[in-house]
């Protein structure tokens, strides 16, 4: 099962460890990056019946391969709020792409999170091919090395001060010719305290060396809540 396979990554990860978005000098050293994501309450801007909205983008430049461009919504309900912890229901996609929702209780984190980390990689792997174990402990190195910038980004009209983490896991890897090409793949996560749900964007973008090969891009994007704080 993805989450609860990525959920241990997550706890490995924290022992060892958009409308705009403006840059600045990294601010936070390594593996205390990597702390900010894991470690932080994602939900305690949230209350009981708090909705929070995201959407999905896909884009290709080959449908034949990498299969049709789409937008969906995304949805996490929180359905039971007390003291830091959180209960809740996270729901994937609609209408006929709709994923069985996944639930779970008593979590500080945004299971999205979870989600993206999971198909990030898996993604990665059926383009560059290889072994998803080796993928998935790259990707977890880069994330406990990342450094953060400084961001703003936008909600309901208004600027809130963020964090972006870019990671290009794979850039400088000792197997990178083996890759086919996709090495420079590159990851960013845009997240803050002011946030709700902690997460304002979470981006792929699959390139290869050769411009002629397939192209992928994934985007989820903070589009709203509904209650909480």
């Amino acid at each position: 099962m993805p989450f609860r396979v990525i959920r241990a990554t997550m706890v490995v990860c924290a022992v060892v460890g958009l409308t705009g978005v403006a840059m600045a000098e990294p601010k936070a050293e390594p593996k205390e990056a990597a702390k900010l994501l894991f470690e932080s309450n994602h939900l305690k801007r949230t209350d009981d019946g708090s909705k929070l909205k995201y959407r999905f983008q896909k884009s290709v430049n080959n449908e034949k391969i990498l299969g049709k461009p789409f937008s969906d919504d995304l949805e996490l309900a929180i359905t039971k709020a007390e003291e830091e912890k959180r209960n809740f229901k996270l729901q994937i996609f609609t209408g006929a792409r709709a994923r069985s929702p996944f639930s779970d209780h008593d979590r500080v984190g945004n299971p999205l999170l979870l989600w993206y980390l999971d198909r990030a990689v898996k993604n990665y792997k059926s383009l560059a091919r290889g072994s998803l174990t080796y993928m998935k402990n790259r990707f977890m190195d880069a994330l406990q090395k990342a450094e953060l910038e400084d961001a703003k980004v936008s909600i309901d009209g208004k600027d809130v001060e963020a964090h972006r983490m870019t990671l290009q896991p794979y850039a400088n890897d000792p197997n990178k010719s083996r890759m086919m090409g996709y090495q420079n793949s590159r990851f960013v996560i845009v997240f803050g305290d002011n946030i709700p749900g902690y997460l304002f964007e979470l981006s792929a973008v699959y390139e290869n060396t050769d411009e002629k090969a397939p192209r992928l891009e994934e985007r989820i994007r903070f589009a709203g809540a509904e209650g909480g704080k």
